[in-house]
């Protein structure tokens, strides 16, 4: 199985993962209050959060 690139890792080698999620949520809470994506978010995220909110999720 091949490596991951870093930049596609979840919690990349070196950063605090308890940084990260505050990161990410404050990166959500703006998302679902303004519908901005900030580059915080790996795109993976972003198709993610753009996806459920179509859905009404």
């Amino acid at each position: 199985m091949a490596t991951p690139a870093p930049q596609h890792l979840a919690c990349p080698a070196g950063r605090d993962p308890a940084e990260l999620a505050r990161t990410l949520r404050h990166a959500h809470e703006e998302f679902v209050e303004t519908g901005r994506m900030t580059r915080a978010v790996r795109p993976v995220v972003a198709q993610s959060w753009a996806r459920s909110l179509a859905e009404g999720v």
